[in-house]
């Protein structure tokens, strides 16, 4: 069985879904405020769970559907990335301008790299030599770092320029490209790990946030939040080939995160509106509502379809809340500086 998992910022739980039927199998309570990413570890047995307003990661036996830790890290964390033998983790601290750097042995900090205004790092999928990674920068670069075990070292940094915004880096699973979403000038950057050039920067839609490299490497997935759409881009021509506005109750839906389905990239999975979990069939056809929460819930950002097949222990789940701490809202949040405030309840 596939598992989607959906954080839920209402209740502070992670919700373990069905990604056939869209039934909630499990849900762990870890106390989350803003879970505002998550990552699974290279060997598929631990989610990672990055708290902005906690400013911890959250590490989770999956398969026991345990909380394992609650690491502090930097201020105002915004993703995770582990190493490929998955022994360490990389946490970026916007608020701190830090990396921390996480035994996942033991989940304690080991070390702290220093770097301007971090909003998300990618490993390129290779173990040893030519391991490198790559972390975002809001002022517009990408730092790139080759990669010693846990140790991350300088190489040089490239410029995706003034005013774009650097977000939510993506990486194919060969390795060979990287897609950095570029949340104020609404465009995405194709960039050759490799060389470490900037191949293309292709405009989208208004407030593009998270984005999935299907796993053949042929296309991109761009969720725009600003403009209630999926964008899907030819990696091969560089261009958009299309897009698809994402609606619920007849109403514009703006997503914030898509998935692809464990087995053959059959289905799409779209995150949107706040309160929806939709699957799609690739080519962005046939919605089917998944799942559905009350009016009023934030279920929170992120979406995460395992890539291999679980069987979770089920359990009495935490019900959908109506509950909603009290928050206030920019009235276009894609245009905000500081993301992490997003949805910080």
């Amino acid at each position: 069985m596939g598992v989607i998992f959906a954080t839920n910022n209402s209740t502070g739980t992670v919700l373990f879904i069905n990604s056939l039927t869209g039934q909630i199998i499990n849900s762990l309570f870890i106390g989350g405020i803003n879970m505002f990413e998550q990552a699974i570890t290279p060997d598929g047995g631990r989610l990672c769970v990055v708290d902005t307003a906690r400013n911890v990661l959250s590490v989770i036996d999956i398969r026991n559907v345990q909380l394992v830790a609650d690491i502090p890290v930097g201020l105002s964390p915004t993703s995770v990335a582990f190493t490929p033998d998955g022994l360490n983790a990389f946490v970026t601290n916007q608020g701190s301008n830090s990396i921390s750097v996480i035994n996942l042995r033991s989940n304690q900090v080991i070390a702290s790299v220093t770097v301007p205004n971090p909003t998300g790092i990618a490993v390129m999928p290779v173990f040893g030599t030519g391991s490198k990674a790559f972390v975002t920068r809001f002022d517009g670069f990408v730092n790139v770092y080759s990669l010693q075990g846990a140790d991350l070292n300088f190489i040089e940094t490239i410029a995706i320029g003034t005013g774009t915004g650097p977000f939510f880096p993506e990486i194919s699973r060969t390795g060979n490209r990287l897609i950095v979403s570029n949340i104020l000038d609404s465009s995405v950057s194709v960039i050759d790990t490799f060389a470490n050039t900037q191949l293309a920067k292709i405009p989208v839609d208004a407030g593009p946030l998270r984005s999935k490299i299907t796993d053949d490497g042929l296309f991109l997935y761009v969720a725009c939040q600003g403009a209630s759409t999926v964008v899907e881009i030819s990696l091969t021509t560089l261009a958009v080939f299309r897009r698809v506005r994402i609606r619920n109750n007849n109403r514009n839906s703006p997503p914030s995160d898509v998935a692809f389905d464990p087995a053959g990239n059959q289905f799409v999975y779209i995150r949107n509106g706040q309160r929806f979990i939709t699957r799609y069939e690739r080519g962005l056809i046939n919605p089917l509502v998944l799942v559905q929460s009350t009016p009023g819930t934030i279920l929170g950002q992120s979406l995460l379809v395992t890539p291999v097949f679980y069987t979770i222990p089920t359990g009495t789940t935490a019900a959908i809340s109506t509950f909603r701490r009290q928050s206030i809202r920019p009235s276009k949040p894609w245009l905000t500086k500081r993301i992490v405030n997003f949805y910080r309840l």
